[in-house]
């Protein structure tokens, strides 16, 4: 069952993974979901939900690469996504 629950707007990239780390996505319509978490002009980038499998301890080494990096895993996974692609 989708509800009415929103996503919000976001200030920067952390709270936009906060949000994304405690909410459950089923809770919420996605349908036409656009993530701003930068401000200014052309700041809005669509999100796109993926599904990866990956080794066991390559995901328990990611999770502690991100612990201590202060994000979540899943954001973690896409700055290392967006680095690998800038280059």
């Amino acid at each position: 069952m989708v509800s009415d629950k929103k996503i919000p707007e976001f200030d920067s990239v952390k709270e936009m993974a906060e949000f994304f780390d405690r909410t459950d996505l089923t809770d919420i319509e996605l349908s036409d979901a656009r993530v701003d978490y930068q401000k200014g002009e052309n700041s809005s980038r669509e999100m796109k939900h993926i599904s990866i499998r990956v080794p066991k301890g390559d995901l328990e080494a990611l999770q502690n690469l991100a612990e201590k990096a202060g994000v979540g895993y899943t954001t973690f996974v896409r700055m290392l996504i967006k680095q690998a692609i800038s280059k």
